[in-house]
């Protein structure tokens, strides 16, 4: 499956394998071994079909769902095409050592964070950017040097630049000696274009109009506004972000010819800077789940790439949101937040999320006493912000432990808690002492699942009473029992005259020949009903 732009008829104008990788940075692909052949021009990123495989000169091949043993042959058939190199994966891996040399192509695993998909589409805008940085490559400006390439712009332009993303978030500027205008200022000194700028600009439609145009779009200045000319910055019709220029010093059609001749060589710079990014955050995330739940972690690599303090106390929230696809869009949001409340209850976290459930790693206090006091106002503040949707969340908090090395107790204890809120039905925040009558009952649930008592029992009698004839008798004696025996409080509860709950009651002896007065039978009934559902 063609998953890339058209081929150019110039064989000298496709990029290297070297250059593409070197744009798709960030640990995405992990290379399977030392090889000759990365200097081979790539043309296109090509998804296998298996059944179907059609291989070609210089394809990027992604070998989803690919079998182990079609790897030797898959190999083989690659390397008589003449493709640039094969992505791999899960089982397919095992089988590769032994046939690594004789393939004579680049091997590369896909990292274990990322789908098919993910690598599909990094690869995907990778090969694009790595085209136009051959088309149009700026003289002396290395990938990660965004400053510099802001700079290069505003000499050939003749103007003072600043590149954003699409979040209007200032990624690099050119240096300047003139004065600059309020606007500029404002937004280089925040690394972002103030908010009410970017929504009157959203207002006017001003900002879909440049992210819709292939062309430079000229704002002339107007009320206050000063002039600006600005382009969008695409890879593979996708857009990346912008380049904004204020200040010309040279007619607008000059600045405007020359920008849009130099606009697509900013494309591999920013997914080179995004896949960067994307890499330290996988980095990040790889030690902070080792710091959880391993004991063998490396301290040091793990503070390097957190920011933790590894000497001193911690303590784990773990923090289970309404399963709302909000939420789970707005991951980086909620951990945004999560950093801003433990900042001002005077901690440092480092967040881990998995699907709609956030593990909270915090650090930075002076005891195990003043971890505690920390953990559990960070727990309660989160509680009540509604950024983390319509129902209060379940926020276990973990027990505090001396060292970090000691931090997948703490997690442990807070997933026990969570776990425990939502046995018993509840939201909020919990420590595991707060809800340890739940705990322990769903420890016993846990335990009980699937044993098979040695013969049937009298509630095993009622509910095929029920289930047989359409009757409720199994909640009237939960509900009963319960209530400790009150036929006044099971009657409010249920809705039913008291008369009628006794003749209920009566039924449900005459059914199951369950003995109300003996204890031994009370308790197995509400362990039964309570627990064990069917």
């Amino acid at each position: 499956m063609d998953q890339s732009p058209p081929a150019l008829d110039d064989e000298l104008a496709a990029p290297t394998l070297d250059t593409v990788m070197e744009v798709a940075t960030g640990g995405l692909l992990r290379p399977l071994g030392p090889f000759a052949a990365n200097a081979v021009p790539v043309r296109r990123l090509n998804i296998l079909d298996d059944d179907e495989p059609h291989l070609r000169p210089g394809d990027i091949v992604l070998a989803v769902g690919l079998p182990a043993a079609n790897v030797p042959r898959m190999l083989a058939d690659a390397r008589e095409a003449g493709v640039a190199a094969v992505i791999i994966s899960g089982p397919a891996a095992t089988a590769l050592p032994q046939h690594l040399a004789e393939s004579g192509i680049a091997v590369f695993s896909r990292s274990f964070w990322d789908s098919w998909e993910d690598a599909a589409v990094a690869l995907r805008l990778a090969l694009a950017g790595a085209y136009q940085r051959v088309q149009a490559p700026a003289p002396g400006v290395e990938l990660d040097d965004l400053d510099g390439l802001a700079d290069f712009i505003a000499e050939q332009v003749g103007g003072s630049v600043t590149i954003e993303d699409l979040r209007s978030n200032v990624l690099a500027y050119s240096s300047s000696d003139d004065e600059v205008d309020s606007w500029r200022r404002n937004a280089i000194l925040r690394r972002q274009v103030p908010q009410e700028r970017v929504a009157a600009m959203a207002d006017t439609g001003f900002l879909a109009a440049v992210l819709a145009s292939h062309d430079v779009v000229h704002r002339p200045a107007d009320d206050g506004h000063p002039e600006r000319l600005v382009v969008a910055i695409r890879a593979a019709e996708e857009v990346l972000g912008s380049i904004w220029v204020a200040d010309l010093r040279v007619d607008v059609a000059q600045a405007t010819a020359a920008l849009q001749r130099i606009a697509p060589l900013v494309a591999a710079h920013l997914l080179h800077a995004a896949a960067a990014k994307a890499g330290r955050q996988r980095s990040a995330t790889a030690e902070i789940e080792e710091l959880l739940y391993s004991t063998t972690t490396t301290l040091s690599a793990a503070a390097t790439h957190t920011d933790l303090y590894t000497d001193g106390p911690a303590i784990v929230l773990h923090l289970v949101c309404s399963p709302d696809a909000e939420i789970r869009a707005n991951q980086p949001r909620v951990s945004t937040l999560s950093r801003v409340v433990a900042a001002d209850c005077g901690c440092r976290v480092a967040p881990l999320w998995k699907d709609s459930e956030l593990r909270l790693l915090l650090t930075d206090f002076a005891s195990v006493a003043s971890a505690e006091r920390g953990g559990w106002k960070v727990a309660q503040a989160l509680a009540e912000r509604p950024e983390l949707g319509a129902r209060t969340p379940r926020i276990g908090v973990g027990d505090a432990v001396p060292t970090l090395r000691e931090a997948p107790a703490s997690r442990a204890s807070a997933e026990l808690a969570s776990d425990a809120l939502r046995f018993a039905g509840r939201s909020g925040a919990a420590r595991l002492i707060d809800v340890a009558e739940s705990a322990a009952l769903q420890a016993i649930d846990h335990q009980l699942r699937g044993m098979e008592l040695p013969t049937s029992t009298p509630v095993d009698h009622l509910r095929c009473h029920d289930q047989e004839h359409g009757t409720d008798l199994a909640r009237t004696l939960r509900v009963y029992l319960d209530e400790f025996g009150s036929v006044s409080a099971t009657a409010a509860a249920l809705g039913y005259h008291p008369n009628t709950l006794r003749y209920r009651l009566g039924r449900i002896q005459e059914i199951c020949g369950i003995d109300l007065g003996d204890r031994d039978a009370r308790l197995l009934a509400q362990i039964q009903l309570s627990l064990l559902h069917p």
